[in-house]
């Protein structure tokens, strides 16, 4: 493993950890500033600002556990595409949960000496405790499948 892509498996975990303490300036930092965020359905988080105004909505959580796995890396100089399987656990102060399950689907540029992301993509496979919005049938946007390149491997920052 190069150095460039144990910095960008860094990335991840930091990712993971800072959002599962709250740490809302160290998160946001994680990202360009002009990076966005795609949660699906055209919810699209673009900019330090409009990021930290997810981040902060996660204090209506007593407790999240994020994880990311089986990453999937393709760097290319100063940029690069990740792929992650992803679990996120959220208790809400009533004491009910939301489990999600998916995909990260990531684009990632080296910056004064560092990787952050250009654009994040989330993807659902499976969601419990989710409350979809009115029109929707699920909260999160899933997954395709059944085909070949079904979601891709970088995110759609248009």
């Amino acid at each position: 493993m190069t150095s460039e892509e144990q910095q960008v498996l860094n990335l991840l975990s930091d990712y993971c950890w800072y959002v599962d303490r709250h740490d809302v300036d160290a998160v946001v930092a994680l990202f360009a500033p002009d990076a966005v965020f795609d949660l699906g359905f055209g919810q699209r988080y673009r900019g330090h600002a409009q990021l930290r105004g997810m981040y902060e909505r996660l204090d209506a959580y007593t407790a999240t556990s994020h994880h990311c796995t089986t990453p999937r890396l393709e760097l290319s100089g100063e940029t690069g595409t990740v792929r992650s399987a992803m679990y996120a656990f959220h208790r809400r102060p009533d004491g009910t949960q939301l489990h999600l399950w998916g995909a990260y689907l990531d684009q990632v540029v080296l910056t004064d000496g560092r990787w952050r992301f250009t654009a994040r993509t989330l993807r659902a496979s499976a969601e419990e405790g989710a409350v979809a919005e009115e029109g929707r049938p699920t909260r999160f946007e899933h997954l395709p499948r059944g085909t070949a390149g079904a979601g891709g491997h970088g995110a759609d920052t248009n």
